[in-house]
């Protein structure tokens, strides 16, 4: 994580830097990225990079975790995770998936913004895949797949998700098919239009609906 002395920095300082970063890494990747471009646009001198970070990599994780945390305040949860634990909380049975489809399109507004931190998460598939992209995206990873087992862990108490299989198992092709849809979009974004993309979304949550709700075990055509 990023040394003490950029927390301790003024807030639009920070925000700047970040906002630089994000742009920079996803235009182009993390390997790709240049830090003398990130430091000579956020106006700062050519040694201060590890002043504040231990290295690119650090900068990149820190840049990538503000990103999480913006994308979680677009969606009404500033408080992050535990945010996104309190409303898990408040899901009935009755408005399980509908909360879960409400949430989704929610995201179709931020899509095509140029916005920072939703390029960043625009450009994150394509980052995954580099080399490096395990490691540099390992925390983000964690707290996906720690979101994702809450959720499905509310569901199966409300008895609304299935409960024949593993939670893990359910936990891990549903980041897969998450992983998949998200690569999927961003790649081919640009040839659609919104009635399109909105289509899509839903019934991408179809999909994973039919995959997950416990009212589909053991159910035919």
């Amino acid at each position: 994580m990023a040394l003490p002395r950029f927390q301790n920095l003024h807030s639009d300082r920070r925000e700047h830097i970040l906002e630089v970063a994000g742009h920079e890494f996803a235009d182009h990747g993390f390997a790709g990225a240049s830090v003398n471009r990130i430091l000579d646009r956020a106006g700062l001198s050519k040694g201060v990079l590890y002043y504040y970070f231990e290295d690119k990599a650090d900068l990149f994780e820190t840049t990538l975790e503000a990103a999480v945390r913006h994308l979680f305040e677009e969606r009404g949860l500033p408080g992050g995770r535990e945010a996104l634990g309190h409303w898990v909380e408040t899901l009935d049975a009755d408005g399980f998936w509908d909360a879960l489809r409400e949430m989704s399109r929610q995201s179709l507004g931020l899509l095509r913004s140029d916005l920072w931190y939703v390029r960043l998460a625009r450009a994150y598939p394509r980052i995954r895949q580099e080399p490096a992209g395990p490691t540099l995206t390992g925390n983000v990873e964690g707290l996906g797949r720690g979101s994702l087992e809450a959720l499905l862990s509310r569901g199966r108490a409300l008895g609304v998700v299935r409960s024949d299989l593993p939670l893990d198992f359910l936990v891990e092709v549903s980041a897969a098919l998450d992983h998949a849809g998200d690569r999927w979009i961003v790649e081919r974004l640009d040839a659609m239009d919104d009635g399109e993309l909105a289509a899509l979304m839903d019934a991408r949550m179809d999909m994973l609906r039919d995959m997950l709700d416990a009212a589909h075990v053991g159910w035919e055509e």
